[in-house]
């Protein structure tokens, strides 16, 4: 009996030391287990923040390029942070920082862009970065003056800007002098600006209306309802003006400069550079000095087709005025004629395409005569983006100050694009107009309708105001880590 008890008890520890064999080869795997899982999801919790902070650097690399393409002068060493003080955003998983570097010599900015996220539980930071460069030029951009074509505008500062006889303005109206109304003339405008006084000289008369104020009001002299017996400011409802913004602060704006005489030289087709193929009937000057000596000049001549194109080396069309002899009128180009164009003898003129056309005298349209940039109705199909016609008068205002319409359209007439005159601009007699114009003074009397269209950007050859700035642009193939 002892020995089955010895041997019962030995194999007892034998089980004792396989249990405890099992044991400990189940833990070791079960340890090994635990360590794989774990460093599988610090491996994947790294790929992730790594990803994170690439984008972060991505986005602080596109703040540097925004703060430098609208710095005031990107060729200053402060148009960016620099390496030693970058600028920091806070983002979601991190942050974003950017700073930049100018090479003075080449004119290059080397702009980075870091991502920094913090690893939970450990504290680690994972940093990413990426660069790019950007060269520094020259050019021009439209100077904010340039809005003035999104008026009917008065550059005069005497005198005194003149509505008559049912004559309704429903545009954008600038005055920078002096405004006066008569009669049952009214201004329904989006906006109004008028740099001296208001004067009304009848009851009728009225800015806005109580029941439909207008956007915005400037007027920067005050304003009379009885005729300049007294003048009120700033203006308001007992002036009978009426919108929802009204003050005196005017923007500012004065009329754009011309250039005639460089004009005249650089045209094409014009005096200096005539037609590559084709001809235009009478030529564009005969004495090679600017004085108006082609007398009267007309585009559209009933029955009388031409077509003169400028052609550059490649044989592209560059420039272009032809006429099918009935309606229709290809243009391109800045054009100039010395002499006044007149169409008065019921044209009806559709024009294609886009261009400038000057002439050193007047221009005048009457007698029913229609120029349109859709259809001879001019209806509101009209897309000034691709057919766009902008007429320029030169002709020079008299030495005394007295009128005189370089620019004139009345009679049942209808013209669909932009007017620029030297001096006086005129409209009367049941004449609809679309389009800004801008002027010496204007005058408008007699039942007259303009519709507000914005021309944006001027044409070429356009009088306009242009600024030299510096350009930012990218570095072919400097984007990297």
């Amino acid at each position: 009996m002892d020995r089955i008890r010895r041997i019962a008890a030995a194999e007892q520890g034998i089980a004792l030391v396989m249990a405890l064999g099992v044991l400990l080869a189940f833990t070791v795997t079960g340890t090994s287990l635990a360590y794989y899982t774990t460093s599988n999801g610090n491996s994947t919790a790294h790929v992730r923040s790594d990803q994170v902070a690439r984008a972060l650097a991505e986005g602080g690399l596109a703040m540097a390029w925004s703060r430098l393409e609208n710095a005031s002068n990107p060729s200053m060493l402060d148009a960016l942070p620099p390496q030693t003080a970058p600028a920091v955003v806070p983002e979601d998983g991190g942050t974003a920082s950017y700073y930049g570097t100018l090479d003075s010599t080449t004119k290059i900015w080397t702009l980075t862009g870091v991502g920094t996220v913090t690893m939970q539980g450990t504290g680690a930071q994972i940093v990413r970065a990426v660069h790019s460069r950007a060269q520094l030029g020259s050019g021009t951009r439209g100077n904010a003056n340039n809005a003035v074509w999104n008026y009917v505008y008065a550059d005069a500062l005497t005198g005194c800007t003149r509505l008559d006889n049912q004559v309704t303005i429903s545009v954008p109206f600038y005055i920078r002098g002096n405004l006066c109304m008569y009669n049952s003339a009214s201004v329904t405008s989006y906006a109004v600006q008028v740099g001296g006084k208001v004067t009304m000289n009848s009851s009728s008369n009225a800015i806005g209306d109580s029941a439909a104020p207008l956007h915005e009001i400037h007027i920067a002299g005050g304003c009379s309802p009885d005729g300049g017996a007294h003048y009120d400011g700033p203006c308001g409802p007992v002036d009978r003006v009426y919108g929802l913004q009204v003050d005196a602060k005017t923007t500012g704006f004065t009329k754009p400069p011309v250039d005639m005489p460089g004009t005249y030289a650089s045209a094409q087709p014009g005096p200096k550079h005539g037609c590559t193929t084709g001809s235009f009937p009478g030529g564009f000057d005969n004495d090679g000095v600017m004085n108006a000596s082609l007398r009267s000049i007309d585009i559209a001549p009933k029955g009388v087709a031409y077509d003169c194109r400028v052609l550059d080396a490649s044989g592209a069309v560059v420039a272009e005025i032809g006429w099918d002899g009935a309606s229709s009128l290809t243009i391109q180009g800045t054009i100039f004629f010395d002499g006044n164009i007149v169409m008065n003898t019921q044209n009806h003129v559709v024009y294609h395409g886009k261009a400038t056309i000057y002439a050193s005298g007047t221009i005048s349209i009457s007698n029913q005569s229609t120029i349109c940039g859709t259809d001879i109705n001019c209806n509101t199909n009209w897309d000034n983006t691709k057919d766009m016609l902008a007429w320029v008068s030169g002709a020079a205002c008299p030495g005394n100050g007295s009128e005189l319409d370089g620019f004139k359209i009345d009679n049942y007439s209808t013209f669909q694009g932009a007017i620029y005159t030297v001096c006086d601009y005129g409209e009367g007699n049941h004449t609809t107009v679309w389009g800004p114009v801008v002027s010496r003074q204007l005058y408008f009397q007699n039942s007259t309708t303009n519709f507000y269209v914005p021309i944006g950007v001027p044409l070429p050859g356009m009088p306009a105001q242009y600024d030299q700035v510096v350009t930012v642009a990218p570095v072919p193939g400097s984007w990297g880590d």
